[in-house]
């Protein structure tokens, strides 16, 4: 017996209105704690890339 759900079928709905936060607002911190660590530097990354153009800089 598992403890965790078997179902696959997993959705997700928006509450509230979305809303756009910069690095070093306030509520990001937030925001990267309910993300998980691997989603986090994903985004992070993307940041970076982005901010310098390259992936090492």
């Amino acid at each position: 017996m598992s403890l965790l759900s078997s179902n696959k079928d997993v959705s997700a709905s928006q509450q509230g209105e979305l809303k756009v936060l910069g690095i070093d607002e306030e509520g990001t911190g937030d925001v990267f704690e309910a993300l998980s660590s691997g989603t986090a530097r994903e985004v992070l990354t993307e940041i970076s890339i982005v901010e310098t153009g390259s992936l090492n800089a």
